[in-house]
């Protein structure tokens, strides 16, 4: 094993209810969902740790600056999941054992086939304005997500109805079992963002100004600069959250968060950077939490030459050298990757086919280039950070290795990288294929053939085919029959190239708790393995 490799556990879902909030772990069972009700299971003993103390202003570095914070319309990205899971809060939420339990919602309970879904919300919710959180609320929030199409009903429009049925019950309605619609519910998707603000200020205006129902709200953003965050004094969590204030500064440059953090102008920043984590490991000054968010991803624009030849697709993925790549640009932190699904994940397979073959990578350039008369050129969408600049680099350099002409672009912010693959306006990006609690939503987002976020633009019946029988079926075993047909689908086609379990760090200074501990309403603990997906800065606090 190399000095620097860290073995990482990857998003362990072997527990998960897959068919509702707190189902049975029965994976072989076919029986119908079970209804799920918040509950209050003894917590940890708070005599085992200090005390959380109240009060105080924390500063965090983020690698970009968000684009927006509109639930429905803006792309984010892992400083918007950040920023976004601090001002909006989700019906359901994630436990430490993988389950999907209420968090706003105070059940989410199925029928028999997973087609009718009532959700109980919590009493006197409200959000930061005041306007009350009640099914109202929820309904106008799945409303925009269904008028606009949005990614989350990706799969040819699979809610039929939501209706109130009282001033706390909601029913949605499907045309087709839905049974992961609990994990759905967790996603940053279906934040729940204030009616009241959104008939004010417009999808323009939300963006720039959200206004949520979670620990806190936005006081002051000033573009590029910082955001700074305020209690919430509406939250329904009354001894959260426990900061005051939570400052967020978008600082591209990984080497540059890592020096404002030792300068004392920082308390914590997040990175991916493998010199700057090693920097930090052995210092007892700070803290280091290596979390696996997702995978690192090559998309393909499959819609433009020569990327629409699976030839020249497997010839790119066939140079890549993963275990160099990972030496060279992350110091040997992570692990190749096949497949965009954890290894621990019941819904994994491997993927055979793909290791490293330069000859085979350059026959198969050079039988494009000879049958066509004209030769593989491609342009890299480049980020303006050193890291992903860094990995372009170095991605050139084994693709001009098989005989590939490939240009890095000039760089570009997050927000403009985002903006150009969703038009399509791209070669190659290297992007993140988000950390998932289970593979319906994601999935969908970027494979399904009708997704407004169908990145790769690659279009095949047999995908979408999969990706329904994934989101339909009830038994745990179906699902997972369907999600390696995916995976398998995935590979032969080659709209993507995996390269690693993308390994986020949290490096903090060591005053600052709460980073790996997340707790939800009863005691039970949340999950604390994805903290750079989905950050609960309402548990943050700093040890004086």
């Amino acid at each position: 094993m190399r000095k620097n490799r860290r073995f990482l556990t990857g998003v362990v879902l072997a527990g998960m209810a897959i068919a509702a909030c707190g189902g049975s772990d029965d994976t072989s069972s076919s029986s119908p969902p079970q209804s799920a009700e918040a509950t209050d299971p003894s917590a940890t003993d708070p005599a085992d740790a200090s005390a959380p103390k109240t009060g105080g202003r924390l500063v965090i570095g983020m690698d970009a600056e968000t684009p927006g914070l509109d639930p429905i319309y803006s792309s984010n990205g892992r400083s918007g999941q950040t920023i976004g899971s601090a001002i909006y809060d989700t019906l359901t939420a994630v436990d430490g054992s993988m389950n999907v339990a209420p968090f706003v919602a105070e059940s989410v309970t199925p029928n028999e086939d997973a087609t009718v879904w009532t959700i109980e919300l919590r009493p006197d919710l409200k959000f930061s304005d005041g306007t009350p959180l009640d099914a109202d609320a929820v309904k106008f929030s799945f409303d925009r997500l269904l008028e606009d199409g949005a990614p989350t009903a990706a799969g040819g429009g699979f809610i039929k109805e939501v209706r109130v049925e009282g001033p706390t019950t909601l029913v949605i309605e499907t045309n087709e079992p839905w049974a992961p619609l609990p994990a759905t519910l967790a996603e940053g998707g279906l934040w729940l963002a204030s009616p009241t603000a959104i008939a004010e200020l417009g999808k323009d205006g939300i963006a720039g100004a959200p206004v949520g129902a979670g620990p806190f709200m936005i006081d002051e953003w000033v573009r590029d600069d910082h955001m700074t965050l305020v209690r919430n004094p509406n939250y329904f969590r009354a001894d959260y959250p426990y900061l005051d204030e939570v400052e967020f500064r978008p600082i591209p440059d990984d080497d540059a968060r890592a020096s404002a953090l030792r300068a004392g102008d920082l308390d914590m920043i997040f990175t991916q950077s493998g010199p700057v984590i090693e920097s930090f490991q052995d210092d007892p000054d700070y803290q280091v939490f290596l979390r696996q968010e997702g995978v690192d991803t090559i998309f393909l624009n499959t819609e433009k030459a020569p990327l629409n030849d699976l030839r020249v697709r497997r010839a790119l993925a066939l140079a890549i050298d993963k275990d160099r790549l990972i030496d060279v640009i992350w110091n040997g932190v992570g692990e190749a990757a096949s497949s965009a699904f954890p290894s621990a994940s019941p819904f994994f397979t491997d993927i055979e086919g793909f290791d490293f073959d330069l000859e085979e990578a350059t026959r198969l350039i050079d039988e494009y280039e000879a049958e066509t008369g004209t030769e593989v050129k491609l342009t890299l969408t480049v980020r303006n950070n050193t890291a992903h600049q860094e990995l372009n680099q170095v991605v050139q350099s084994m693709w001009a290795d098989a005989g590939v002409d490939a240009t890095l672009g000039d760089p570009v912010d997050y927000a403009t990288s985002i903006q150009t693959a969703a038009a399509g306006d791209f070669d190659v990006l290297i992007h993140l294929t988000p950390g998932f609690v289970d593979p319906d939503t994601w999935m969908n987002n970027l494979h399904f053939s009708t997704s407004p976020i169908n990145i790769p633009n690659f279009v095949d019946p047999d995908i979408d085919a999969a990706l329904l029988a994934g989101r339909q079926a009830v038994a745990l075993e179906d699902r997972v029959a369907a999600y390696v047909d995916l995976q398998k689908l995935l590979a032969e086609n080659v709209p993507v190239i995996y390269l690693r379990g993308n390994v986020n760090a949290v490096v903090a200074k060591a005053n600052v708790r709460g980073i790996d501990t997340w707790t939800l309403p009863g005691g039970v603990a949340g999950f604390a393995e994805n903290i750079l997906h989905v950050f609960e800065a309402e548990s943050l606090w700093i040890d004086d």
